[in-house]
């Protein structure tokens, strides 16, 4: 082999190890009002990397959901007509220090923080629908975005992680393949009942948990399982692909989801109790991504890569292990992603933007359990088609930053 080749190769795979790297959140994709959470830096695939030697990985995540789904039903209506759409708009960041232990074993230890405003009506003073004379609902009439809007938000740090990524594949193949298992905890070192203040009318206030998904952390203790690969196609095509999943066994973190001060369960929480099981507790949820494509090196440089694959992330119905009670939205989004990545001596920049291709609001426990809905008149977009399903925003796209320093 050609040195000038050998070089382009090993730039190749530094940068598919920067793009596993980038594996966000949560609170995605399933994003938004799912309450997929920011998990930057797993499957950290550190090729370029010596035993003994060091990295630093800083990851930046963006994040504007506003569009609900109840499966994967657009409801219209509630940014068009009512304007009482639900808006996340997170800034997050992942700090990742890797110790690389030997050709086979490196351990990383990962810090998340964010920031996220959270603006809507129905948590506040509501939307009152304007009538008809004979009483139906006016579906000209005109809505006011600010009418009964107002804000709460969280900043701080999220649950921490430690991983060790273990290398299945022989170190001595790198240039043309690997495959790394990674194995950790995620501590519940995030703060999961933040507060914030609710208004029930423009003078009367209450102060009670924020919304799961704005919430720092989930207060479970987890364990991160994360699969990483790439292997050469040919020449300076290779394919990769990454795996994330999340196992929270606690049931619910015992912060309410009331809509009374302190979290304390309304009427309407209480019956549902007795019905559908503990919904006014927040759900300790696991999380999962899959992303896999295509990585071309050398893009018109020997420092430039391009990816583009495909993304899937989100929050299942069920956990893998332990019970699933309490309110969760689960969902998923499957999103293109495209991403560029640059190597220049110890230092590698990487952006990506999924875009989201399919979102799908699944139904909840609480959902599978209440009958069907009896109403018959539907209007495109609304929500009385799909009365038993529960409704979540999400995102058009994301926008994700890294920057990697070995040392």
């Amino acid at each position: 082999m050609k040195p000038m080749k050998k070089n382009y190769f090993k730039l190749a795979c530094a940068g598919i190890a920067i793009s596993a790297m980038v594996l966000p959140n949560v609170k995605v994709s399933a994003q938004g009002c799912v309450a997929v959470r920011y998990m930057a830096a797993g499957c950290v695939n550190n090729t370029a990397l010596e035993p003994g030697q060091w990295s630093l990985n800083i990851g930046y995540r963006y994040l504007h959901s506003y569009k609900h789904f109840k499966k994967d039903v657009e409801q219209q209506l509630r940014t068009d007509l009512y304007k009482d759409n639900v808006i996340n708009v997170a800034n997050s960041a992942d700090f990742t220090l890797t110790r690389t232990i030997s050709k086979k074993l490196s351990i990383g230890f990962s810090i998340p923080v964010s920031h996220t405003v959270r603006t809507s009506k129905y948590e506040h003073e509501g939307t009152t629908k304007v009538l008809n004379a004979d009483k139906t609902e006016n579906m000209n009439a005109t809505y006011d975005f600010n009418q009964g809007r107002h804000e709460t938000s969280s900043r701080g740090i999220g649950d921490m992680r430690i991983v060790a990524n273990f290398r299945l594949s022989n170190p001595d193949s790198l240039m043309s393949e690997d495959l790394v298992l990674g194995i950790g905890v995620k501590l519940p070192t995030g703060d999961y009942n933040v507060q914030g203040v609710f208004y029930k009318s423009p003078t009367t206030t209450l102060i009670k948990a924020v919304d799961q998904s704005i919430q720092l952390g989930d207060g479970g203790l987890g364990v991160v399982l994360e699969l990483s690969t790439y292997k050469q196609l040919k020449g300076h095509l290779f394919g990769y692909g990454n795996g994330f999943y999340l196992l929270n066994p606690r049931n619910t973190n015992g912060v309410g989801t009331g809509a009374l001060a302190g979290g304390q369960p309304s009427a309407a929480q209480i019956a549902d109790n007795l019905k559908y099981g503990n919904v006014s507790e927040m759900s300790v949820a696991d999380q999962y991504m899959v992303r896999f494509g295509l990585n071309y090196a050398s893009l018109f440089t020997h420092n430039l890569s391009a990816t583009l694959g495909v993304r899937m992330e989100g929050i299942p119905r069920w956990d893998l292990l332990g019970k699933s009670d309490g309110f969760r939205r689960p969902g998923y989004v499957v999103s293109a992603e495209p991403g560029l990545n640059y190597n220049f001596g110890k230092h590698s920049l990487g952006a990506n933007v999924p875009v989201a291709m399919y979102r799908n609001r699944i139904k909840s426990m609480m959902d599978l359990k209440k009958p069907d809905p009896t109403t018959t008149t539907v209007y495109p977009g609304s929500f009385s088609a799909l009365a038993t399903t529960g409704d979540a925003a999400f995102a058009d796209y994301l926008i994700m930053l890294t920057y990697g320093y070995r040392f």
